[in-house]
């Protein structure tokens, strides 16, 4: 699971499943200013293009300074349907949000297969040692992960 981030719009968490993206389809709505997330959805989107997919989210503290992981079912849309939703809003913002999607992330996405972000991108092409702590980094997080993993068992990680 990848989290665009935008100063503007905040995040949007996409997954990529067999080589075709996924977007969270109740955060596009709220950023598109869609008041009624489910109405909009049902009347714009293909069910073809709809998948549910259980993510892990942070629900708090333990008193040891662990998370609390809740698992909850999301609704995530294809590109398609994400096209559909932006098309259809009347809010003037969702203007600059189609901008970002059109020519920020799905064009990095198919130029890298990963959306960084024209500042990271810039930073990669002005300072090689970025891309070493950038590497170092996943590494970290990847290992962290893993252990995780080991911890709670396959069966309650994404799926």
């Amino acid at each position: 699971m990848e989290i665009f981030k935008h100063k503007d719009f905040g995040e949007i968490r996409a997954l990529n499943i067999n080589r075709k993206e996924y977007f969270d389809a109740v955060e596009c709505c709220k950023m598109l200013g869609y008041s009624n997330t489910h109405d909009a959805i049902t009347r714009h989107c293909e069910k073809e293009g709809i998948i549910f997919y259980e993510i892990g989210i942070v629900s708090g503290k333990k008193r040891n300074g662990e998370d609390i992981i809740q698992y909850v079912n999301r609704k995530f849309i294809d590109e398609p349907n994400l096209y559909r939703l932006i098309i259809r809003s009347k809010l003037k913002s969702a203007e600059k949000f189609e901008r970002w999607i059109f020519e920020e992330v799905l064009p990095s996405i198919r130029k890298y297969g990963v959306y960084l972000g024209n500042k990271t991108i810039d930073e990669l092409l002005d300072n090689p040692k970025f891309l070493e702590n950038l590497i170092n980094k996943l590494e970290y997080k990847t290992n962290s992960y893993k252990e995780v993993r080991k911890g709670i068992g396959e069966d309650y990680i994404l799926r």
